[in-house]
């Protein structure tokens, strides 16, 4: 069955609170989605993290974005800087390169100043 996933890119702003700085388009690419929620996986591919529900302080608009989705959702969870780079790593090793749309993911949240905490808050479901 087709899997979706709905990735959104959020920081925390001493000012306004948590943020959410960009949804992010990632092509349907199961070895990356079995890397961040554990869907569709192999042995080889577990995920990073167990998915853990999204964040308490999820940003407005990330809200919103959830609150619309009409697919089934199979996993919610969110991931930081660090346990990007290790799916990044776990992706190339397999692939022989690095997942584009992660790099960009990546390059963002090391733009952003160290004390802001980016993380990337996603959901996979079935249509």
């Amino acid at each position: 069955m087709r899997k979706n996933i709905w990735v959104h890119l959020e920081y925390k702003d001493d000012v306004m609170g948590i943020r959410n700085l960009a949804r992010v388009h990632f092509q349907l690419d199961y070895d990356l989605v079995s890397l961040l929620s554990g869907v569709r996986y192999s042995s080889a591919l577990k995920p990073v993290v167990e998915p853990r529900g999204l964040p308490e302080d999820i940003s407005i608009p990330t809200k919103f974005a959830r609150a619309k989705t009409k697919d089934l959702v199979v996993a919610e969870s969110w991931l930081n800087l660090h346990e990007l780079e290790n799916v990044q790593a776990r992706y190339t090793s397999k692939h022989g390169s690095a997942n584009t749309e992660l790099s960009a993911v990546i390059a963002a949240m090391k733009a952003l100043p160290s004390n802001s905490n980016p993380r990337l808050v996603f959901w996979v479901g079935s249509p």
